[in-house]
């Protein structure tokens, strides 16, 4: 990363507030702003390592998309009284946290720190941190293609929309 002096100025500050505001960690922010004062480059990125890549906008609307689709057929199920399996099988499991992290960790934003989608949370996922642990997303994908056919009647689902939901969900070939 690379900085003109006006950046490098405008942190040096930053970092010498911050080493007063917060004492405890006062060591921590006296490293980042001598490494800033002297120009060390190499420490720049160091300094922003704790930071995650930006999800994209896409991203984001798809993980609201799976997350309101999973919300809608928990609704449905309930409200349709549906067979406890199907209950069981529209129950949001989450996202893979190796290979989904980002929308693993968007889901844990939107449900636990802005409290969107609580009947999702209060369901029991398997994993109350939406670690599904195995990746769902093709599935997810092969869902969200049936879902969106459905136009404006995906917000009040059938039970044949739950169901062709979930067989999205379990074969490739569904579509």
């Amino acid at each position: 990363m690379e900085l003109d002096k006006k950046e490098r100025l405008i942190l040096h500050n930053q970092y010498l507030i911050l080493e007063k505001l917060y004492p405890e960690q006062a060591k921590q922010y006296s490293v980042c702003r001598e490494a800033i004062e002297s120009g060390y480059e190499l420490h720049y990125d160091w300094m922003t390592e704790f930071l995650i890549d930006p999800m994209k906008e896409r991203e984001c609307r798809k993980t609201l998309d799976i997350l309101s689709m999973h919300s809608v057929m928990l609704r449905a199920a309930t409200d349709l009284d549906l067979s406890d399996e199907i209950k069981n099988d529209v129950v949001f499991e989450g996202f893979d946290g190796n290979g989904e992290t980002e929308y693993m960790s968007y889901a844990q934003f939107l449900i636990l720190e802005l409290g969107r989608f609580s009947d999702l949370k209060e369901a029991g996922p398997k994993f109350p941190t939406f670690n599904s642990h195995y990746p769902y997303m093709d599935s997810y994908d092969r869902m969200l293609t049936v879902w969106h056919g459905l136009g404006n009647e995906r917000w009040k689902l059938t039970a044949e929309n739950v169901n062709d939901l979930l067989a999205a969900a379990r074969s490739p070939n569904a579509d």
